[in-house]
């Protein structure tokens, strides 16, 4: 699961070309100016309006009253040294030839789109879109956020589940690819391929991130695998990444519960968006009924924005916390207790919540709004065989503890953190390392030659004088293959 976990961190892997490319669009120039911090943002409004009337070189004074060097440091000169400048630069927003302070200007297509999304024109052709389409009723919103959450819940219960849904192969080779589980086929007595999937480690430790983190992990994965992958076969879908992007950009200026257009988007997003709006739950598009059919399928006239798709493309650390609304207890209170005697209750209805816990966790018995089972030594076993680690692990315990429990210090009862550390170092109690193994000797005196020469080098770990066998440890192979060829000689 390594990479950018966001999308301004995966903007910065993209080469200049596509940076500039995207900057085209004032919807991303404004959401990447947004994501700056507050020192970098003054920087570029300070030089953003000279750079369009006077110069187009950053003001070197202006850079270097914000870069006053401290007591006994010398004065900044590289671009690198600067620390409000470098999200600048790795983002492309500045661009320096010689990457010196004098020649700092703003990148052009990112300067023309922000002062045009700033100004206003142009810009917000989405008031366009809303007249063209009856805006929904109050209550919709709503609608659209049990919608999104059930969606992305579907591919969290997918994750957790060991069975191969044949409905969402697709979507299972994508979290496959993403390394978030492991598909496993064995051939049954009858010569059938069982196919079944576990969590990997990369996958618990994913359950545990902000919903919006989820999203993008799997939102890149499916760029590359699929996005690209189409790009790479025809010149001319080369730039279906880079409009796809401009519109996930596009979305954090939109509003919920406002029916938009889809006559209006790029051919290149239309072709992905049932697939944005089925796997992500980023849009909603309407099923509707086919003319002259009886079939029902999605519309080509519209689509709805989703409170997950708004606030996507945030850095906003007021952003809501997306969570599902059916959940009976708050967004970020605990709902487990552990017990010294190993017993867990979990105080929870929601179906996922439930499926995490059986991956460590032996539930005996489910009631309406409990779900109640022990921490075994073959349940632990289980967890840490499919990846999950045993700091993960407690973690999770710890990040949902019941508020009861918060009390506590520690929070979890150390008897139960020890026991399952304890068996963590079971699995891990042998040590495998590579060595070679010597026999077949032509006679007693040269088994006894090798013998001697692995005791020298304090490679030797293991010999049986009867059968004249001889291990010995990579480390000394060098001094053994020697011996080897002096007695070849």
């Amino acid at each position: 699961m390594a990479g950018p976990n966001d999308v301004f961190s995966y903007l910065v892997t993209l080469d200049d070309r596509d940076k500039d490319a995207l900057y085209g669009e004032p919807f991303t120039c404004m959401s990447v100016f947004r994501s700056l911090p507050p020192l970098a943002q003054q920087i570029v409004l300070r030089v953003l309006i000279p750079n369009c009337l006077v110069s187009t070189v950053f003001g070197e004074q202006v850079l270097q009253d914000f870069a006053q060097p401290k007591d006994g440091q010398q004065p900044i000169q590289k671009l690198e040294d600067m620390e409000a400048l470098q999200p600048l630069a790795r983002l492309r927003v500045c661009v320096s030839p010689t990457r010196q302070l004098h020649d700092l200007s703003l990148n052009p297509p990112f300067r023309n789109s922000l002062i045009q999304g700033l100004a206003g024109d142009g810009c917000m052709d989405t008031n366009v879109q809303q007249k063209k389409q009856k805006a929904l009723a109050p209550d919709d919103p709503v609608k659209l956020n049990d919608y999104a959450w059930n969606t992305w819940e579907d591919v969290l219960k997918l994750i957790v589940k060991n069975r191969i849904d044949t409905e969402n192969q697709g979507l299972t080779e994508l979290l496959e690819a993403a390394n978030l589980i492991r598909v496993d086929k064995r051939q049954t007595q009858e010569g059938k391929i069982k196919m079944s999937h576990q969590i990997t480690q990369d996958g618990f430790q994913f359950l545990l991130k902000d919903v919006y983190t989820q999203i993008w992990v799997v939102l890149r994965q499916f760029l590359h695998d699929k996005v690209d992958a189409q790009s790479h076969k025809a010149p001319e879908y080369e730039h279906m990444k880079l409009k796809i992007l401009q519109f996930l950009f596009r979305l954090g200026y939109s509003k919920v519960g406002t029916c938009y257009s889809r006559q209006e988007l790029d051919p290149y997003v239309n072709q992905w968006l049932p697939e944005l709006a089925n796997t992500f739950g980023i849009v909603y598009v309407p099923r509707v009924k086919k003319k002259d059919s009886e079939e029902w399928g999605p519309s080509k006239n519209k689509y709805y924005v989703t409170p997950l798709g708004l606030h996507l493309t945030s850095r906003s650390p007021n952003r809501p916390l997306f969570r599902n609304p059916d959940k009976d207890h708050d967004a970020g209170s605990g709902y487990i207790i552990v017990e010294t005697n190993y017993r867990v209750y979990a105080y929870t209805e929601n179906p996922l919540e439930r499926a995490l816990l059986n991956l460590f966790v032996d539930v005996q018995y489910h009631l309406p709004n409990l779900a109640v089972g022990m921490i075994t030594r073959e349940s632990v076993l289980n967890a840490l065989r499919a990846g999950i680690g045993a700091d993960q692990l407690l973690g999770y315990l710890h990040q949902r503890a019941h508020p009861e429990m918060q009390k506590n210090d520690p929070v979890l009862p150390e008897t139960v953190v020890d026991q399952v550390r304890l068996w963590d170092k079971e699995r891990s109690r042998i040590q495998v390392d590579q060595a070679t193994l010597y026999k077949n000797f032509s006679n007693e005196e040269e088994y006894k030659m090798y013998k001697a020469a692995a005791e020298r080098s304090g490679g030797l770990l293991y010999h049986l004088d009867k059968k004249q066998i001889v291990v010995v440890s990579r480390d000394c192979e060098a001094r053994i293959n020697e011996l080897r060829q002096q007695l070849r000689r």
